[in-house]
């Protein structure tokens, strides 16, 4: 963030979910905002990027919050593979905006589910304390909670789903191929 000498206006680096990232001034008084850069707006026009869902899935009393990335042609008569993706920490998160490996994904026709489970940073102190020295504990069953959840979507092949993850993800994505009862390369065709 930078601002202007009399601090009225602020520029920033916007990221929104379809596009990689411009720069906005926000007028600090009213919040109005104004894009001043447009970078990749013609590679986007000519190349969609994915969609983004939210919705929560809900284990014991707990929601956790997800995105779901659909490809740019969706078709929800169509049945689609899901990469489940884990976000590294896991005191990190997904947020709405635009994620070069989910869109990657996406685009090549799989749905992209990003959950923050137990562990995120996205709830407070105690969310993201819940897995401390338990990994692989509630922070397994709320994204299996998440998994489950849009599985249940019609247009969600269940018998063909994926895990990526990066650091802590990785680590997650390990014990899940361990853990859950799935069969490994499903994914390929």
């Amino acid at each position: 963030v930078v601002f202007d000498h009399d601090s009225r206006r602020a520029a920033v680096l916007s990221m929104p979910p379809n596009t990689y990232g411009d720069v906005e001034t926000i007028e600090l008084a009213t919040g109005a905002r104004r894009r001043v850069t447009e970078v990749n707006r013609a590679y986007f026009q000519s190349h969609p990027p994915a969609r983004l869902e939210r919705f929560t899935a809900s284990r014991e009393g707990v929601e956790i919050e997800c995105r779901l990335w659909l490809p740019p042609n969706f078709d929800a008569s169509k049945s689609y593979p899901m990469v489940l993706d884990i976000h590294g920490g896991p005191s990190t998160s997904f947020y709405d905006s635009f994620h070069p490996p989910q869109q990657v994904l996406a685009t090549a026709g799989y749905i992209v589910l990003a959950p923050n489970p137990r562990g995120s940073s996205t709830h407070g102190v105690d969310f993201v304390r819940a897995v401390q020295r338990d990994w692989g504990n509630v922070d397994y069953l709320d994204l299996m909670a998440a998994v489950d959840e849009a599985s249940a979507r019609p247009y969600v092949d269940a018998s063909r789903l994926g895990v990526i993850g990066y650091s802590y993800g990785g680590y997650m994505s390990s014990w899940i191929v361990r853990h859950a009862d799935i069969q490994p390369g499903l994914l390929m065709d």
